[in-house]
């Protein structure tokens, strides 16, 4: 395990952290993402909604956040992520999340 840029990883205990980093991949965050939970450790991502010919920025999201994307009735939970910089993030399976 390495120290970790996001802040919520930060603070997780080693016991905890260790407990739950087999479930967290890296991975490049790009418009369209799976169903996951989402540490931003670098870069800045932008969570949108477009409705009716027009875009609502509903989050903006660094390292010191999460993002945690999922589908309720194949309606997904934001539908435009836009990505600033070329950011490092660790994502861990919904499924995962719950097994964790």
């Amino acid at each position: 395990m390495r120290d970790h840029q996001n802040a919520i990883l930060a603070r997780v205990s080693l016991q905890d952290l260790a407990a739950i980093w087999e479930f967290l991949d890296p991975t490049i965050l790009s418009e369209r993402i799976a169903p996951h939970v989402y540490f931003i450790e670098s870069g800045l991502v932008s969570l949108r909604i477009a409705a009716a010919g027009s875009v609502l920025e509903t989050a903006g999201v660094g390292y010191r956040g999460v993002i945690v994307h999922f589908a309720v009735r194949g309606k997904a939970s934001f539908e435009v992520l836009i990505v600033t910089g070329m950011g490092a993030h660790l994502a861990m399976a919904s499924l995962a999340c719950n097994a964790a």
